[in-house]
This record gives structure tokens, C-alpha cells and sequence, in this order.
């Protein structure tokens, strides 16, 4: 596999594949995933779910392979390499003729963005989120992490957001109609939420009041973040 440059439209069924199981749990179906597939890509520090980049993976997986042709690693399908294409010349100085193969011509132009010095470009290297401690801790079930982080990026379907694209005819709280169905709300806000964090008397620690629920999802102040319930 690491010599083998899969094609794009190959990439792109495979990810189109994986978005559905994400979402729908199998393949058929017409439902929108909530979260961009390119932010799903990145590492859970960087706000993602660190799921693979299948079209990046096979570009560094080729990087490889040019790195070793350039060092003349001690290979079969290498010395070829060399024979045929390099020769006698510098790994990286080598500059592909037209009339090479399409994949020899795809694996110098790796080459070239090796040579640029093009890691945070192909990277993409983000700023790190401050709640990735919080959501993905190894206490809480899986389906709460998932649940928490979709919540921290204001991703859920709450009735604020389905009125917005036209889904439904108002945004009230399906539960107490009084407030606007928001995040905040229907966690923190919402007559029937504050009662159970009661019943439940979780005795946490508290930092912060929940006028200030907006802090988990942006880091305000730059200071160690709690997940923390000031319902009085």
C-alpha cells in the first residue's frame, strides 16, 4: 500500500462511506452529517474526532517512499527506480520527464511539496481546543463523549438552529415553550434540566455559573476549564 496511489475518486467513495456509518450508522440514506468531514479529520485536540484522512494517509504513505528512493534504501523495486529514472542523479534534484509513467510522475510531485517544506501545509496544524480533557475523558460512556462534544460546537439539532434553515415553524423549547431552544437552554436553562441536576446532586466543585456555559466551547481567559452546574 505504500507505493500505491489511490486514486481520488476512490478516496472520495471511501470517505463518502465513512461519513454515512458515522451518522447513520450504515450506508444507504440521504442524512447530513452535523460536523464538516474535514474538522471530523483532525485530531480530538484540535476539535475533531481523529478519524483518518484517507487522501492525506496515502499522500504520506508516498512521502515515504520518496524519502527512501532519495536515501537509495537498499531495495529491489528501489534500485529499479534508480536505474530507470534517477540514474546516477540526486534523489531530490531529479525532475521527472513527461514521457515517465503517470505514478512515477504523481510520486515526484510528492516529492516537490517534501522538498517546499509543505507540513503545516498538508497537515493543516490548528489551535488546540481547551475542552478536549473534558469530553473525551475515559469516565463518561462513549455516546456521551460524542453526545458532549457535538454539544461544546453547538452542532446538536436543537429547534434554534432547525428554524433558522426552515425545518420547523418556531424555535420554543419543546418542553417548557417559554424560552428559545438553544444549547445553553435545554441543558443548563430548561425547568426540567435544572430539576434532575437536582435530584441527581452531582456536589461538584463549582467554577463557573452557568450564565457562562459559552467558556467550555471558547476557552475565554485561557484558564484550565471544569465542566461545572451552579443550579441553585
Amino acid at each position: 500500500m505504500l507505493i500505491m496511489l489511490i486514486p481520488t475518486v476512490v478516496i472520495n467513495e471511501l470517505n463518502r462511506m465513512c461519513r454515512k456509518f458515522l451518522w447513520e450508522g450504515h450506508l444507504n440514506g440521504q442524512k447530513i452529517g452535523y460536523v464538516n468531514w474535514k474538522q471530523i479529520c483532525t485530531t480530538k485536540k484540535l476539535g475533531g474526532l481523529g478519524v483518518r484522512d484517507l487522501g492525506l494517509w496515502n499522500k504520506l504513505a508516498i512521502g515515504k517512499v520518496v524519502w527512501q528512493i532519495a536515501e537509495k534504501k537498499d531495495n529491489l523495486w528501489f534500485r529499479w527506480i534508480h536505474s530507470v529514472y534517477v540514474k546516477n542523479k540526486d534523489g531530490w534534484i531529479y525532475e521527472c520527464t513527461t514521457c515517465a509513467s503517470w505514478i512515477w510522475r504523481r510520486v515526484c510531485q510528492i516529492k516537490g511539496f517534501l522538498k517546499k517544506k509543505a507540513y503545516k501545509t498538508i497537515i493543516k496544524v490548528g489551535t488546540k481546543v481547551p475542552w478536549d480533557s473534558i469530553v473525551w475523558n475515559k469516565i463518561t460512556v462513549p455516546k456521551h463523549r460524542f453526545l458532549l462534544w457535538l454539544v461544546v460546537l453547538n452542532m446538536l439539532q436543537v429547534k434554534q438552529r432547525l428554524c433558522r434553515h426552515g425545518v420547523c415553524e418556531d424555535d420554543l423549547c419543546c418542553i417548557c415553550s417559554r424560552q428559545e431552544e438553544t444549547h445553553k437552554h435545554i441543558f443548563f436553562e430548561c425547568e426540567l434540566a435544572k430539576g434532575y441536576v437536582r435530584a441527581l446532586n452531582l456536589g461538584l466543585i463549582l467554577k463557573y455559573s452557568l450564565s457562562h456555559w459559552s467558556i467550555l466551547s471558547t476557552g475565554s481567559g485561557g484558564r484550565e476549564l471544569e465542566l461545572v452546574f451552579d443550579i441553585k
